[in-house]
């Protein structure tokens, strides 16, 4: 502080053309230079300094943190100019970069790979799955998280935090089968004529996150990170997307139906990352399908989320 007040004082003074008639010390508390046409106070109260020059005032706000050697470090400084006719503010972040304390890890841009459970909390696999049965390498999600909004607890450590996101389900079906629905059922045809390339049930829902987060610490560089709670959706599409060849053709046929999906969907998930880079768990607290019109499957999901 004791430097930014000797260089503006001082640089007041030249853009007076003027001889300063006493000599600066930097000090606490407040200081007066005389100049032959105007005087120049400077008002040092700790974190603030004032400044009036003539009609124009000038305010100097720093927040500090605590540096190397038990010295104080600035890392915003905000500088509010006032004259008769107009009002300025400009905010001075540390090197320009975003100030990031305090921040959750739910905005950002994931993928992951899906499953199914059964009944008994195991992966549905085999005459297990039946006609559901997935090629996980290929059944891959997206999440696209758009915006969050962070409620502290305690201090940056501990807080909760909710947002928007979309998510897009793929289950690439490993049989060669045909998937009907009706009003009331979702099933699966074996189909003998032709053998699929592609043949992908999709599912996209609007989620909105509540989350408890803990972090080690307030530099979300250097933090380590974990948060868990429950996701909640809404489902806004959903298709089926088959690919096959005949005769030396490549076919392909996209058919738009909601397949008797939930249209909503609840899940518990725990994220674990360090700095922007997470790993996350999602457990279906809900059917992938309504009650009684298809299979009777949670889905499951693991993958890894880049926040922005």
């Amino acid at each position: 502080m004791k430097t930014i007040l000797l260089t503006i004082a001082t640089m007041s003074c030249i853009s007076l053309t003027a001889q300063v008639t006493e000599p600066i010390k930097p000090q606490e508390g407040t200081v007066t230079i005389d100049t032959l046409t105007q005087t120049v106070t400077v008002d040092n109260g700790g974190d603030t300094t004032r400044i009036r020059l003539g009609k124009k005032n000038i305010v100097i706000i720093e927040k500090k943190e605590n540096g190397k050697n038990s010295e104080k470090k600035i890392i915003e400084r905000v500088i509010i100019e006032i004259d008769e006719d107009s009002v300025e503010i400009e905010d001075d972040k540390e090197d320009g970069k975003k100030d990031r304390k305090g921040e959750s890890h739910w905005e950002g841009f994931g993928i992951n790979t899906n499953g199914f459970l059964n009944t008994e909390g195991k992966i549905a696999t085999g005459s297990d799955a039946g006609f559901l049965e997935l090629d996980h390498a290929r059944s891959i999600g997206f999440n696209f998280n758009l915006v969050e909004k962070r409620f502290p607890i305690y201090r940056e450590y501990v807080g909760l935090t909710t947002g928007l996101g979309i998510q897009w389900n793929r289950y690439a079906l490993k049989n060669n089968v045909d998937v009907m629905v009706s009003a009331d059922s979702t099933y699966g045809v074996e189909n003998t004529t032709v053998d699929f390339k592609k043949n992908v049930l999709r599912s996209t829902y609007l989620q909105i996150p509540l989350l408890l987060e803990i972090t080690t610490n307030k530099d979300n560089d250097k933090a380590w990170h974990i948060s868990a709670g429950v996701v909640g959706g809404i489902r806004i599409g959903s298709s089926l997307k088959t690919k096959w060849e005949d005769a030396g053709k490549t076919n392909k046929d996209k058919v738009i139906s909601n397949y008797n999906f939930n249209p909503f969907d609840a899940h518990a998930t725990a994220i674990i990352g360090y700095g922007d880079i997470n790993l996350y768990v999602n457990y279906g607290l809900t059917q992938v399908f309504e009650k009684d019109k298809g299979p009777n499957f949670s889905p499951v999901s693991a993958g890894i989320l880049f926040n922005f």
